[in-house]
């Protein structure tokens, strides 16, 4: 209800809540596991909601909250901060839904509504697709053999190691923001929308090394880099859509690779700005190349 107070839990062997119903957040506080021990376990399988208040709901790092049912947000914000396991969850017009103590998205987890979802720390494990109209990760490890992006992904900071395989969908997007590193070791990324480069290095390598395979648009708008620090075989990008650098006075760079050449061309390679830097070499077997600026 309006104006309640904390919700403290804890203890040994936990406290555990069971929700087959309707439990309805209508204030900004926090369920909590002061009493320590094994702290808090939610289990959630009808509604959970938060209803009211335009500050933050919080469950705390010593709350574990399992869903089987709805997440819905309709105002404020809700932080998941102790993880768990789940996959439908709907956040409103100017409320977001933030988990940031890693969580295990089933597989065909759904987010809905025009709100915001933020993966902000831990480790976040997906199998499978990721439907949702604007998630952003800012923080913590994405992993899981393979992801299926279908909506509008922000990368602002956070690794995508352990990760073997992500595909952007036909009219989905990937932004690549700000000036982090953002790191894809042994990690394939697969491009049939648009990826939008803005910022940061992008760092890859390991074994058996890091793929870009381009199909859609790969638009650079920054003078960054693809960057070898993760080792062993570097990176090779085939690409057979556009690859694109549109914006930014300098070089975005392709570093030399461990193995093969780095940059294969089958597509439209289109320099619309600044210059193209391939020190991998590069196989320009065919398609169509527009622009001055690669060296």
């Amino acid at each position: 209800t309006p104006g309640a107070g904390r919700i403290r839990g804890g203890g040994v062997p936990a406290t555990t809540i069971y929700n087959n119903s309707l439990w309805d957040c209508q204030c900004d506080q926090v369920l909590n596991g002061d009493y320590a021990g094994n702290g808090v376990v939610f289990n959630n399988s009808g509604t959970f909601r938060k209803s009211a208040a335009s500050g933050t709901t919080t469950l705390n790092g010593s709350v574990v909250f399992n869903t089987t049912g709805v997440v819905d947000v309709e105002s404020g914000a809700l932080l998941l901060g102790g993880g768990g396991t789940g996959g439908t969850f709907n956040a409103a017009t100017n409320t977001t839904i933030n988990f940031n103590n890693g969580y295990t998205f089933v597989s065909g987890a759904t987010f809905t509504g025009s709100g915001g979802y933020y993966l902000s720390g831990g480790g976040f494990t997906v199998n499978g697709t990721l439907s949702f109209p604007n998630l952003t990760q800012s923080g913590g490890t994405l992993n899981g053999g393979n992801i299926v992006i279908n909506g509008v992904f922000n990368w602002s900071a956070g690794t995508w190691n352990g990760v073997n395989a992500v595909t952007v969908t036909t009219n989905s997007q990937l932004n690549i923001l700000s000036a982090a590193d953002h790191d894809m070791a042994s990690c394939t990324i697969s491009n049939l929308g648009t990826v939008t480069w803005t910022g940061g290095r992008i760092r890859g390598g390991a074994y058996p090394g890091s793929f870009v395979q381009n199909f859609g648009l790969w638009d650079c708008q920054c003078d960054q880099v693809f960057n070898n620090d993760l080792g062993a075989n570097g990176w090779v990008i085939n690409n057979r859509g556009t690859f694109r650098k549109s914006a930014g006075t300098g070089s975005t760079t392709v570093p030399g690779s461990y193995g093969p050449v780095t940059f294969l061309n089958l597509g439209a390679m289109d320099i619309q700005t600044g210059s193209l830097l391939l020190n991998g070499g590069a196989l320009l077997t065919s398609g169509v190349i527009t622009g001055a600026g690669i060296v």
